[in-house]
């Protein structure tokens, strides 16, 4: 009997000490001390091939087409995707020296209006390197009949060389200049670091887009009447500017060394080199 009495004593102790912990136990299991855990967001980058589209040289933030060039543009992920030819018109011939400018480049919009903007080339960098490029041209040759009776002393002149994008990158672009056949030289280019994206060369503004490309032809040049042509190559190459010293200038301030990667579709130059404007939004 007195072993009996012992264990239900016992018995109840531990029922009574039970309820005691249970709170405890409770407030330990509360959600707010579980263990967090953690996940991970991913994206993947890779360099286009895309061909992108010439974009309008006063307002670079809108596509454009040129009329009779459906697809002009090299493929990616370095390229030129457009590049003016220039059209010096109907000249009379006479003994006087001739001062001839290229018609404006005519672009359609996405809404189908046509409008005269200036001269242009195009390149975009979409490698996803930011290794930096050099833009270069080259006349191949003397102006010249089919023929070849080349036009002496010919000269074309680039003026008004400025930078559009909507990126901010400060470029290096030469200053005027006029091509020396069979001399290639560079125009535009990016130091690494820099150039990513879609950067256009414009010959002039809407205001000197008709004065900004020149040919000059001496006096008594003996002309006959019939048309000169001649090929102006723009090159692409993977080599970077040199990183602008200039204060305020995130960009480059003279070009890298020469070199080829890419021609592009047709046809000038820089003799100085100036750091590039940046020109704000309302004056491009």
């Amino acid at each position: 009997m007195k072993f009996t009495q012992v264990t239900k004593s016992a018995a109840l102790a531990a029922v009574l000490l039970a309820g005691a912990t249970l709170p405890a136990l409770a407030m330990t299991a509360a959600p707010g001390n579980l263990t967090p855990v953690t996940t991970t967001g991913t994206v993947r980058f890779t360099a286009s091939t895309d061909i992108i589209s010439p974009v309008d040289p006063t307002n670079p933030g809108e596509e454009v087409t040129i009329p009779g060039f459906p697809t002009p543009g090299t493929n990616g992920p370095l390229s030129i995707d457009w590049a003016s030819s220039f059209d010096f018109g109907s000249v009379p011939i006479t003994s006087a020296a001739i001062e001839t400018f290229a018609a404006p480049q005519v672009v359609v919009s996405a809404t189908g209006v046509q409008s005269e903007v200036p001269n242009f080339v195009q390149v975009s960098d979409l490698r996803g390197t930011l290794a930096g490029w050099t833009l270069s041209v080259q006349q191949s040759a003397q102006f010249a009949t089919s023929d070849d009776d080349v036009l002496t002393g010919a000269g074309i002149s680039l003026l008004n060389l400025q930078h559009a994008s909507t990126s901010t990158d400060a470029l290096t672009i030469a200053g005027n200049t006029t091509l020396v056949p069979g001399t290639s030289v560079n125009v535009m280019s990016a130091a690494a670091g820099y150039g990513a994206g879609t950067h256009v060369l414009r010959f002039g503004d809407q205001t000197t887009r008709a004065a900004s490309v020149r040919l000059d032809i001496p006096a008594n040049t003996p002309i006959l009447a019939a048309t000169y042509t001649t090929d102006l190559v723009w090159s692409l190459a993977s080599v970077p500017g040199n990183v602008n010293t200039t204060p305020g200038y995130p960009g480059t301030i003279s070009p890298g060394a020469p070199g080829t990667l890419q021609p592009g579709p047709t046809p000038p130059p820089g003799d100085g080199i100036i750091p590039d404007p940046q020109l704000p939004p309302e004056s491009i």
